[in-house]
């Protein structure tokens, strides 16, 4: 519309346009809008009735904060690895993972961007961000935490998880001096 009404090439006119940084925080704040719609896997992508329940169920650990009824959503040979953490046979490193995140981030919001999912291994990936307040000594920055989540099911359980986080870039997009992790 820009090019148009300057009556300019749309690729010359972007190539002058400045490059926007990808982890630029929104001002909207979506704790302040809270009868805005915030997206639910379902919203972004059609999956079989039993995986669809249980990745909900997950995504409401993250942007709901309901960590209770996760020893019904893993299974008891479950497999976990989360990014700069020893790799864990329970669900106890997720819930306790989930709950030091919410300690240390104040007004904190996960919010989905992409879930694809592999029809063959039963396993659906997950691109989203958790947005909250940091508590860096003393000093409160809002940071954006990018995540990928990969979750494997059988038997109407998740029985593996992968959680990667990059927390280096994270401490150095945001200049952290102390790491969540």
């Amino acid at each position: 519309a820009l090019a148009r009404l300057l009556q300019r090439n749309e690729k010359e006119l972007a190539a002058e346009l400045p490059t926007p940084d990808p982890l630029q925080i929104s001002p909207f704040d979506h704790q302040l809008h809270t009868q805005s719609h915030h997206a639910k896997p379902f919203d972004i992508i059609e999956l079989p009735n039993g995986i669809a329940r249980l990745v909900n169920q997950w995504w409401r650990i993250w942007q709901e904060k309901q960590i209770a009824g996760l020893d019904s959503l893993y299974a008891e040979n479950l497999t976990v690895k989360i990014a700069g953490s020893p790799a864990s046979s329970n669900f106890v490193s997720i819930r306790d993972f989930r709950i030091k995140l919410n300690n240390s981030l104040n007004r904190s919001y996960s919010q989905l961007e992409n879930i694809c999912f592999d029809p063959m291994t039963n396993t659906v990936a997950i691109t989203w961000q958790i947005d909250g307040d940091y508590n860096d000594d003393n000093q409160i920055k809002r940071i954006r935490i990018p995540a990928m989540s990969f979750l494997t099911f059988a038997e109407d359980k998740i029985i593996e998880e992968y959680l990667q986080i990059d927390w280096l870039s994270l401490g150095k997009r945001f200049h952290l001096n102390t790491l969540l992790i």
